[in-house]
């Protein structure tokens, strides 16, 4: 097990999980913490949203350190960090196809050789884990062999989950998964739920799920009070240009109005009216979050006052 993992994870895909990911990531940093941000996913969106698309390798390099024991490089600096912070950095392990095809492989290592054949991927993380804070890993959908590799090295979890029935239903697909995974990684934790994708005005339904998420989970398990918005448009226009939810909002609260660009002869740019709201939304989630990592790893790092910079 790894101490400074966490795990975001869901049996379904749409649920905010990769967004969540890098913005949490970006806003860690932000607030100086060091930080690895691994995207474990064959679909690589994490590359859109942190905006390395053009760096990325496709999983390729993961897929040859841990089937063919070659050195597992990082992209190094995707976001340029005040040197003022120390250590602080964003550096990112590049996911996509090819991590499908290392889930393949670890199957069959896994068919062939039992559970141990999970344990591969924690060891070359594990190569990199020292000069970081934080890893954070992208976890595909599904119950699949990288899933379970990554549950067996990883030491705490978050989960998020829509606020409907459907999504909450999922969850208990999401625990058994925890629950087997627990029998190699005794240390696994649930850091928490949170709830994603929710309407804004939606307060009945969000107090509904939480009353359901209480009893499916019990008290033991902590929902985050705050959650992430459903902001379609926002959530589009930043993954098109590899912003974060604070990156796109402090641009577009400096755009010229659309009006006056038009009137002037200046090219229009629109932004989504949602940005500054979604912006928040994970402003107050990185708060939460980093504020039980912190307090759970005793590390001494802010987690709270330097992440608010970024958006106010």
């Amino acid at each position: 097990m790894l101490d400074n993992v966490l795990l975001v994870t869901n049996g379904k895909g749409g649920v905010g999980k990769t967004s969540i990911v890098a913005n949490l990531a970006g806003l860690a940093a932000k607030a100086g913490w060091s930080v690895l941000a691994v995207d474990l996913d064959p679909q690589g969106n994490l590359a859109r949203d942190l905006g390395y698309l053009d760096r990325s390798d496709g999983g390729q390099g993961l897929l040859a350190a841990v089937l063919l024991d070659q050195e597992l490089s990082v992209i190094e600096g995707v976001r340029p960090l005040d040197a003022a912070k120390g250590a602080a950095r964003l550096d990112v392990v590049a996911g996509g196809p090819q991590v499908a095809r290392l889930s393949d492989q670890l199957g069959i290592e896994v068919a062939r050789s039992g559970p141990a054949g999970y344990g591969r991927l924690g060891e070359v993380i594990g190569t990199l884990a020292p000069p970081y804070d934080l890893i954070l890993c992208d976890l595909p959908p599904g119950d699949g062999a990288i899933g379970r590799a990554a549950l067996r090295m990883g030491r705490f979890v978050l989960v998020p989950t829509p606020p409907d029935d459907a999504g909450i239903d999922g969850l208990g697909r999401v625990f058994a998964e925890l629950q087997l995974a627990s029998a190699d990684n005794p240390g696994l934790e649930v850091l928490g739920v949170v709830l994603s994708l929710v309407v804004s005005g939606a307060a009945a339904v969000e107090r509904r799920a939480r009353v359901d998420l209480e009893v499916l989970l019990g008290e033991k398990v902590l929902v985050f009070e705050h959650t992430i918005r459903f902001a379609q448009a926002a959530a589009v226009a930043c993954r098109g240009r590899g912003l974060l939810a604070h990156e796109y909002a402090a641009r577009a609260a400096s755009a010229t109005p659309w009006y006056r660009a038009k009137a002037s002869g200046q090219p229009v740019e629109r932004y989504s009216s949602a940005a500054a709201g979604l912006a928040e939304d994970y402003r107050q989630l990185a708060d939460e979050v980093l504020g039980e990592l912190a307090g759970r790893l005793d590390i001494a790092k802010p987690a709270t006052s330097k992440a608010r910079e970024v958006v106010g």
